[in-house]
């Protein structure tokens, strides 16, 4: 059975990242999965310091037949360009509402709903902006603190969710 701990507010700064852009729904996830030993591979062989776990950043939410919008990254020592598939980037500083999800991570949405009706509890709102008609979340993270290398069970996972926040319009200061 999954569990998380109580969302929190978190100051965080911008850092510099690596990343692969990825396109799937739920019922083709592995499209997305298959791309984290690329991002591995580009990292070893171009020499690049690591400085925090593997993340998924979500752009645009999807379910089993609407594909997410994502990136498969994880941040860097030294801002970096990237090459072929992977980009330089950077993971966006700023005020985050923060969760640590221990369990499956096919059992987060549970953790995620907790961490959006906590955000509205507190006059929050997610950071994003309309492109196209569609909404794009700027910095909606999933940091996978489990090596699986470590720990095969995914039942035993840690996952921190972290949803850039800012404040509601037309909420009080």
């Amino acid at each position: 059975m999954a569990t998380s701990t109580q969302p929190r507010i978190e100051v965080r700064a911008t850092w510099p990242c690596v990343y692969i852009p990825a396109r799937a729904s739920l019922s083709e996830w592995n499209k997305a999965i298959e791309k984290i030993p690329q991002l591995f591979a580009w990292i070893e062989l171009n020499g690049v310091t690591p400085r925090g776990p593997l993340f998924f950043r979500y752009r645009t939410i999807g379910d089993t037949e609407t594909p997410f919008d994502l990136e498969i990254g994880i941040a860097v020592t030294e801002p970096v360009d990237g090459s072929g598939e992977v980009s330089g980037g950077e993971i966006p500083g700023g005020t985050y509402v923060t969760a640590i999800h221990e369990g499956h991570p096919d059992q987060m949405d549970q953790t995620w709903e907790t961490i959006a009706n906590w955000i509205e509890q507190q006059d929050l709102a997610p950071a994003r902006r309309t492109d196209g008609g569609r909404e794009v979340l700027e910095a909606r993270f999933e940091f996978f603190l489990t090596n699986p290398d470590e720990q095969p069970d995914p039942n035993q996972w840690f996952t921190e969710l972290a949803w850039l926040v800012e404040k509601k319009q037309g909420a009080s200061q």
